[in-house]
């Protein structure tokens, strides 16, 4: 049986093996030697000294570690260049804020992360396209009777689809002219053969019909005047005979309209049908294509 007769202590190293709660001390394990004296030799004897390990919790100061904030470090493409994508973002934070220090705590989580972000949102540009082409239409045929031609022309417009966002308008003409037959039909005794027979227009008074070889072809009168049935010819104190009113019209087809029997006058159509007619300024006509009053050499009535 051994008797401890004798200790002292030497110090040899020490460990930090975990922390406390408190957030700026850290526990540690003390490791040191401890001398003792023992019975030895023959029956005991004698006295030796004998030495073991032994450890003591101790605490010091000590610094936790923090994480720093989250910053890119790389990012993908984003998938499409318009309309609204994905990309991912790396991300990266250090155990830095602070570094932990005296055994304090490393940072528990992934230094690492990759988000994934919506990007090019923007509307992507789109190529304007051509309606079909609209009703032919046309102005004053060239002839009562016995065969004429009229000038008409169509449009169309960039709205199939509209050009947006950048996006290219359409190439091309939006008008196109054409001429047609029309008033085909023999003017029989409206032009008798060898008579030089003359007909009022039917809402111009500044144009008239003359008959030339069966048919009725018509015929300006100068500026200034207007065609006089009393004497078959253009006269500038000729008085033009009243044009009917305009009692109703069609809200469908706008606000602005031609007047249907006076190419220097236009309507307005409002709500219920209720019409009110205007003139245009002297020497003007209505162009329907532009909606607004025209000079007249512009206007086929």
């Amino acid at each position: 049986m051994r008797d401890i007769v004798a200790v002292s202590v030497v110090l040899l190293v020490a460990v930090a093996v975990g922390s406390i709660s408190a957030a700026d001390r850290c526990s540690y394990l003390q490791y040191y030697l401890e001398a003792y004296r023992t019975r030895c030799g023959w029956y005991s004897w004698g006295r030796c000294w004998s030495y073991r390990y032994k450890t003591e919790v101790r605490y010091k100061d000590c610094t936790h570690g923090q994480w720093s904030s989250w910053s890119a470090t790389s990012e993908t493409q984003c998938s499409v260049s318009c309309g609204g994508g994905e990309k991912e973002i790396t991300m990266d934070r250090t155990c830095t804020a602070p570094v932990p220090r005296n055994g304090g705590r490393q940072c528990s989580g992934e230094c690492r992360k990759v988000d994934v972000v919506d990007c090019n949102e923007q509307p992507c540009p789109i190529d304007g396209g051509w309606s079909a082409w609209g009703a032919w239409k046309g102005g004053d045929c060239s002839a009562m009777c016995g065969g004429g031609t009229m000038n008409q022309h169509r449009k169309r417009t960039c709205t199939n689809p509209v050009p947006q966002f950048g996006g290219a308008g359409c190439s091309g003409n939006d008008r196109e002219n054409g001429t047609t037959e029309c008033n085909t039909d023999e003017c029989g005794d409206r032009c008798p053969p060898g008579v030089v027979k003359f007909h009022p227009h039917v809402t111009d008074s500044t144009r008239y019909y003359q008959c030339d070889n069966g048919v009725a072809v018509r015929r300006p009168c100068a500026p200034g005047t207007i065609f006089d049935t009393s004497i078959n010819g253009c006269s500038f104190t000729a008085t033009a005979p009243p044009i009917p009113p305009v009692t109703s019209c069609d809200p469908s087809l706008g606000m602005f309209q031609r007047h249907p029997r006076d190419c220097s006058s236009f309507v307005i159509c409002v709500d219920g049908g209720r019409v009110y007619q205007q003139e245009c300024p002297a020497d003007m006509k209505w162009n329907n294509d532009i909606q607004t009053c025209d000079y007249a050499h512009n206007v086929d009535c």
